[in-house]
């Protein structure tokens, strides 16, 4: 009798753990997904916030090829010259690193930077990335050392042109693109200057994290189950659905990097950005303590450091355009 009444009782206790987990499941999915559809549902019709940029259509370039020649690979790209005489003195010119995924030669992104610069007389070339455009190869099985290489390449070409002259050159790289930045100057004595546009000073991996944390936010799940979430969804990444990519890159950090540059450098962030974790970068970068590093945070925007609610529509604000500028001409005044 007591061997029955204890059976049953471990069958009750069973059963109601059974029934606290399904409703801990249930209630877990609920704010799971809830959230989201409220917000499908809430806000499918809103528009997002209109922004503008530069296209290639209005802009003058020639196409230019070299070689990179530690993989023997032939990388196309676009030169943007100024316009100036031809006997003019020798002026400024950068090369443009690229960011995560394919390259595309519309991007008004990197277009409206180089329409800025070349208008302030700055000559710009602007690679194919690997694999894409005119480029051979393929980024998504290449290391953040060959990406290096072949910015390496690009500004070799550049500063060996017979015109424009070239007064120095240096290597701006746009979101992912600054973190090879600090790791091409390193391995090429030509690049006088880096700067870094929105790219992270933490590992890439920790990026990654942070991005999918925002990404999951915005399409509505809880701060706190996002938080949660971000952990499997970036192992799906790195594991399954970019394994590749992400067994070149490994755990990259481009922090031993930044401290071993000897070039002047200029990083920019935006205060509200929701890809690359701008204020833990600034702090990383701040705390080397280098004189020559030069790190400015942007109120007011995220990503593509775009203008301000209410100040614009740019896809890149002007000051951080005339910031830019003003950095790369100090650093190639001529002797």
């Amino acid at each position: 009798m007591k061997r029955e009444k204890s059976r049953s009782r471990a069958s009750a206790g069973g059963r109601l753990a059974k029934r606290v987990a399904l409703t801990v499941a249930l209630l877990v999915v609920a704010l799971t997904v809830i959230p989201v559809f409220l917000k499908q549902l809430l806000f499918k019709d809103s528009p997002g916030r209109a922004l503008t940029g530069v296209t290639l259509d209005t802009l003058d370039y020639r196409d230019v090829s070299f070689r990179q020649a530690d993989e023997g690979l032939l990388l196309g790209g676009m030169l943007f010259e100024p316009d100036m005489p031809d006997d003019s003195d020798p002026i400024p010119g950068v090369v443009v690193i690229h960011g995560s995924g394919d390259s595309h030669r519309e991007n008004w992104w990197y277009l409206t930077l180089v329409e800025f610069l070349q208008r302030h007389g700055i000559a710009v070339l602007l690679p194919d990335k690997r694999g894409c455009g005119r480029s051979e190869g393929e980024w998504k099985s290449a290391g953040i050392s060959q990406l290096a290489a072949d910015a390496s390449a690009a500004i070799d070409f550049l500063v060996a042109l017979d015109s424009p002259r070239i007064a120095g050159a240096g290597v701006i790289g746009m979101s992912q693109g600054g973190m090879v930045a600090p790791v091409a100057a390193g391995i090429n004595s030509n690049i006088r200057f880096v700067v870094n546009v929105v790219g992270s000073a933490t590992t890439i991996r920790s990026s990654l994290l942070f991005e999918e944390k925002h990404n999951l936010r915005g399409m509505g799940v809880l701060p706190v189950i996002a938080d949660i979430l971000a952990y499997p969804s970036s192992w799906s990444i790195i594991h399954l659905r970019q394994a590749g990519f992400w067994k070149a890159v490994g755990r990259f950090d481009p922090r031993p990097a930044w401290e071993r540059l000897e070039v002047p450098a200029l990083a920019l962030y935006g205060a509200d950005d929701t890809n690359t974790p701008g204020d833990r970068s600034a702090r990383i970068l701040r705390s080397l303590k280098n004189p020559d590093l030069t790190v400015k945070v942007y109120d007011g925007s995220g990503h593509s450091l775009e203008s301000p609610e209410g100040e614009g529509s740019s896809v890149l604000r002007l000051d951080a355009l005339e910031d830019i500028r003003d950095f790369i001409h100090a650093c190639c005044e001529t002797e």
